[in-house]
This record gives C-alpha cells, sequence and structure tokens, in this order.
C-alpha cells in the first residue's frame, strides 16, 4: 500500500475560523496516524463505528505467517480481519502457537476464505482473557481437537460455518463458558444413531459437552442423517433457536425435544424429508413461536399437529402435495404470519381460516397458479394487514376481491401476468401504505390509486407505462400526500409533453414542507439509483427523466393543462386548442400543411371532441388534427 503523503498546512489567525473544530480535525488526523503508525503494508488500520482499532488484511492472497506475521502487529488492536478475496483468491493462513501473544485487548478475530487447515493446540489461549467473537468461516478446517479453544472462557460467538468438519473431540466445546451463539452450518457433520455408550462405543452422539448458556445453535446443511438420536439434544438446556434444515432428517424425536429445551422458540426444519405431521409432535414444544417446515415432501398434516400453539409464524411452502391442508389442521392455535407459497393450490376455503381469523396478520400464497379467486374470499381474516401474491400468473384479478371493511395494509401482485386493473379494485383499500406492482404488463395506472391516500410505497416498475396521469402526480407532489417512495422504472416512458409534470417534479431540487422533493421520492432508492428513463424518442432513449427539459410544454391552468408553445401548430382552431389538451411534440418533429378544422364535429354537450387521441412519432395528437395534416422529421 501506497504510504499517505499530507501537505504542508500554512495558517494565519482568522477570525472566521471555528478553530475548537479546526483542533478536533487535527486531533482526529493525529489518531488516525497513530493507528496507522505500525500498520502492514497489505492491511487497512483504523478504527471501527465502535471506536476500537482494527486491522484489515483483505483480498490480497496474504501468507499468514510467512509475509504476514500477526505476532509483529501492535498489542493493542483490537479487532483482526483476515479474509481472502474468494474460494478463488484466498489467503494462506496457519496458527502456530504464540503467533498471537502479546494481544491481550483482541474482542473480535476474523480469519476467512483463507485455507486455514487446522488450529494448534493452545493457538487462541494468549486471547483468552478478552477474545469474545471468533469467525473461521469459509475454510478448510477438517478436525477439532480438545484443545483448539482451550481458555477462551469470554467467546460468545463462534462461527464455523462453510468448512469441512467431520469429526471433533468431545470435549471441543468444554472451554467456552460464555458460548451463546455457536454456528456450524455447510460442514460434514454427522451423529451417531445410538442411545447409550454401549450402543455407541467410540462414536459420540452428541455435539460435545453440555453447553448451558448457548441461545443460538445452527448446524443446517450437514448430512445428520434420517434420524436425531434423543441424547443430542440434552446439551441445550438453554436454546432459544434451532436451525436443523437440510440435514436429510426423516423425524425428529419430539418428546426428548420438550424435556431438554423448555424455552425453544423457534425450529427451522425446512428442506428435510418429514413426509407427516402427527398430532402430539409440534404441539409439545409449548413455547415455540415460529417454525419452518417449508420444501419437506409433506403428504399429511393432522388435525392438532400445532394444537395450543401461540405462533408469530408458520411457514410451509413449497410443499406440493394435495389437499395436505384439509382436516382443520389449525384448529386450537393462533398464528400472526402463514406462508403457503407454491403449494399447488387450487382453492383456500373458509374451513382453513377460520380457526385463525383473527390471529392471522400475514399471508403469503405467491407462486400457486391454479389458485382460484374468490369475491370477498379473505373476508373471514379480520385482522389481515399483509397479503402477499406474487408469482400467481395472474392476468386479471376480481375487482370485488376485498369488502369494504378490508384491514390490509401491504399488498404484493409483483411478477404476475396482469394488463389492467379494474378502477374498483382499490376502492375498499382505504388503509394500504404499501403497494407493490412490480413486473408486470400494465399499460395504465388506474386512477382509483388517488383513494388510497395513507400510501406511503408504491412500486411500478417494469412493466408497460409510458405515461403517468398528471392527476396522481400532482397528488403525489402535494406536501399533504403520505408517498415517500415511487418506484418508475424500467417502464416504456415516452418523454413528450404528456410525461411533463412528472418531469417537472423529479427536476425539482427544492423539498415541501415534510422534507420530502420529486427526487426523493422517484430517483433515490435505498440500494441503488433507480431515476425512470426515456424509451421514446430514440434520441432520448437511456436518458434519466430528471435531465430533460420541457421548455416547450406550459402548464395553463390549475389542472396542469399542457398546451402547445410551438409556432408551427398555431394555425390549430382556436376552439380546438382552446378546449383540448394539446400536446407539443419533442424536437425533431414537425407539423406541416395544417389547416383550420372549425367546422368538426364537436360534442358540445360534453365540450369534448369525439375523436380518440393516437400517438405519432412520440407525440399524442388529435384525430381532428390528422385529417389534412402531414408529419416529418426534421
Amino acid at each position: 500500500m501506497t504510504s499517505k503523503v499530507f501537505p504542508t498546512l500554512r495558517y494565519r489567525y482568522d477570525p472566521r475560523i471555528n478553530y475548537p473544530i479546526l483542533l478536533c480535525v487535527f486531533t482526529s488526523l493525529s489518531l488516525w496516524a497513530i493507528v496507522n503508525a505500525s500498520c502492514p503494508r497489505v492491511c487497512t488500520c483504523d478504527v471501527d463505528m465502535l471506536g476500537r482499532k482494527r486491522v484489515r488484511c483483505e483480498g490480497n492472497g496474504s501468507l499468514v505467517p510467512t509475509s504476514l506475521d500477526l505476532a509483529l502487529l501492535d498489542s493493542d488492536i483490537q479487532v483482526l480481519i483476515l479474509l481472502g478475496s474468494s474460494l478463488l483468491f484466498p489467503d494462506n493462513v496457519t496458527l502456530p502457537s504464540q503467533i498471537l501473544r502479546n494481544k491481550p485487548s483482541l474482542r473480535q478475530l476474523h480469519i476467512g476464505y483463507s485455507q486455514l487447515q487446522w488450529i494448534g493446540d493452545l493457538t487462541l489461549q494468549p486471547v483468552g482473557s478478552s477474545l469474545q467473537l471468533l469467525n473461521l468461516t469459509h475454510n478448510q478446517l477438517q478436525l477439532l481437537h480438545e484443545n483448539n479453544f482451550a481458555g477462551l472462557s469470554q467467546v460468545t460467538h463462534l462461527y464455523l460455518d462453510y468448512n469441512d468438519i467431520e469429526n471433533m473431540h468431545s470435549a471441543v466445546f468444554s472451554y467456552l463458558s460464555s458460548l451463546t451463539v455457536l454456528s456450524m452450518s455447510n460442514n460434514r457433520l454427522r451423529v451417531a444413531r445410538c442411545q447409550s455408550k454401549s450402543q455407541c462405543g467410540t462414536l459420540t452422539p452428541r455435539l460435545g459437552t453440555p453447553m448451558r448458556n448457548l441461545l443460538y445453535l445452527d448446524i443446517s446443511t450437514n448430512p445428520l442423517g434420517y434420524a436425531v438420536p434423543d441424547l443430542f439434544f440434552q446439551d441445550f438446556p438453554a436454546l432459544r433457536v434451532l436451525n436443523m434444515s437440510r440435514c436429510g432428517l426423516l423425524n425428529m424425536p419430539w418428546r426428548a425435544l420438550r424435556n431438554a429445551m423448555l424455552n425453544l422458540e423457534e425450529i427451522d426444519l425446512s428442506g428435510n424429508s418429514f413426509f407427516e405431521l402427527q398430532s402430539a409432535t409440534v404441539s409439545l414444544l409449548t413455547n415455540l413461536r415460529r417454525v419452518n417446515f417449508s420444501a419437506n415432501p409433506l403428504q399429511y398434516i393432522a388435525s392438532g399437529a400445532f394444537d395450543g400453539l401461540l405462533l408469530d409464524s408458520l411457514d410451509l411452502s413449497n410443499n406440493t402435495h394435495p389437499n395436505i391442508l384439509g382436516g382443520r389442521v389449525f384448529d386450537r392455535t393462533q398464528i400472526g404470519t402463514l406462508r403457503l407459497a407454491n403449494m399447488g393450490l387450487t382453492s383456500l376455503g373458509s374451513d382453513i381460516f377460520s380457526p385463525i381469523m383473527t390471529s392471522l396478520t400475514s399471508l403469503d400464497v405467491s407462486g400457486n397458479p391454479g389458485l382460484i379467486l374468490q369475491p370477498q374470499m379473505f373476508a373471514v381474516l379480520l385482522n389481515l394487514k399483509s397479503l402477499t401474491m406474487r408469482n400467481m400468473q395472474l392476468l386479471t384479478i376480481p375487482f370485488n376481491l376485498f369488502d369494504n371493511s378490508s384491514t390490509l395494509e401491504y399488498l404484493d401482485l409483483s411478477s404476475n401476468d396482469l394488463l389492467d386493473i379494474d378502477q374498483r379494485f382499490f376502492v375498499p383499500l382505504t388503509k394500504l401504505t404499501r403497494l407493490n406492482l412490480a413486473n408486470n404488463q400494465i399499460r395504465q395506472v388506474p386512477l382509483s390509486l388517488s383513494q388510497l391516500r395513507n400510501l406511503q410505497e408504491l412500486d411500478l416498475s417494469n412493466n408497460r407505462l409510458s405515461s403517468l396521469p398528471d392527476s396522481l402526480v400532482q397528488l403525489y407532489s402535494s406536501p399533504a400526500s403520505s408517498l415517500t417512495s415511487l418506484h418508475l422504472n424500467t417502464n416504456p416512458w415516452n418523454c413528450d409533453c404528456g410525461l411533463a409534470s412528472l418531469i417537472r417534479w423529479v427536476s425539482q431540487s427544492s423539498t415541501d414542507t415534510t422534507g420530502r422533493s420529486g427526487y426523493s421520492v422517484v430517483c433515490v432508492g435505498k440500494d441503488d439509483f433507480r431515476c425512470p428513463a426515456c424509451y421514446q424518442p430514440p434520441s432520448w432513449k437511456g436518458r434519466p427523466i430528471d435531465i430533460i427539459s420541457t421548455g416547450s410544454c406550459v402548464n395553463t391552468s390549475s389542472s396542469s393543462a399542457v398546451q402547445a408553445d410551438n409556432p408551427e401548430v398555431t394555425s390549430l382552431n382556436d376552439t380546438v386548442r382552446h378546449q383540448l389538451a394539446i400536446y407539443s411534440l419533442p424536437s425533431g418533429v414537425r407539423v406541416e400543411n395544417s389547416e383550420s378544422f372549425a367546422g368538426q364535429k364537436v360534442n358540445n354537450e360534453a365540450h369534448q371532441p369525439v375523436w380518440n387521441n393516437v400517438i405519432i412519432n412520440n407525440a399524442v395528437i388529435l384525430n381532428s388534427v390528422l385529417k389534412n395534416t402531414s408529419f416529418s422529421t426534421l
């Protein structure tokens, strides 16, 4: 790393300068210089957000200790990160004894993508009185020996994910008396299917010695086998969260779980091989709040399988056996969030929902293209606030899907094939705050969206929209609007005067009384830049709309009607021009040989023409004007 050179500072007293602030700047620079005083060339030395001195050696393919001797680092570092860039460009790290000597303040040690194959006996002991977090993920560890973690009595978090660990000494965790989080996912762990010492011999049916303070255990994506012995769970009496997803399990010793883990609140058994859930199984764990059985080949769920549970969430997604939800499976159960995505559902009767009609607040039925949507089919769910219906292959949706007492606040209809939405659909959804209509084929924005006065987030991205009604722009740009996020990107926008109101709003740098601006609402995303871009005219394709000029598009009334400001179209009949919103053409297009059309037929009663608008060369032109008018490109 090249050395940083500071320029020479010349100064004299100036009463306009805030010298206390300047002193703080110099103090910060001095601290920076101290932190970097003995920083290795391949590392970055800084102070983290908690004020801890940190050394980061990342993505350099370092050889430890050959080219980077950890023993030579400053003795007062608190966070040490050794991280190869990936599996293709890893570091090469070995940890011989005494490599961490004279590091009495080290609190966190991260070594990843480093081809670490072993941990020396007592290697970590010198930092035992200070180390709180040890992260050895994405390495090549295969064996854990008895003294690998000797002396680490202060470690609370241990991460060993993405290694090749298959065997470990039964006492390897015995030194970790303060451990609360243990994560060993994506290894090669197997559990012996024996129930006693006489059966097990030299094998172990347990993960190790008792860990009485452990609250979180993740051993997902390990080939544990079709069953786990009762003895396995006796070592974790305080456990709150258990993740055993993708472990090849066929069943669980539910009674052993109940006896050993009275405080268990969350269990993830997704991606296993459970064929059925009988009564008096999951329901034995009376303190459970979150249950995940997704992606199992479940064929049967008994009535009462969840009897008496007060669940915050239940995930049964990706279980596709027909009629799996028959037989009142939710009797005597309370569920807050229910996920039924990708289950091949064709119907959802009120008998399924009636037991949870008051407790259910969030429902996900995405990925069920065969599900028949009935009028007011969710009316029985009295407190439903969130409904997700993605990937349903919907071409249309019943206008009366919801009743007037709807409590819905979030609706996700994204990734369907919706072409149009009935104007009446949104009428009952007065409490809606978030609406996702992204990734559809919608060509016109329903004007009834204006009735959603509580709407805060609206996603219309990746549709077929070319214009946005002025009335909606006026509503959303009003200081009284509650809208804070409007996704409009990836639409084929026609950047003519029909889009002038939106362009002006987005181009404004000023904010309203709520601190909002059009740019912040439309163009500033949470994770990326998402300002909508022009699709037409071709010369403007790809340009963000906030840099488009609306020079010839002029507001003429409180309704923001846009009239022509181009002298080449001033020969239009005054009656037609004043009664209608005539849009000026983008640069490069002009009207030639236009004639007066005072005699054209007009519906006097409605004061509107009977001709339909068409789009030619990206301009909205009345058919009444087209009769004796030709177009050319300059």
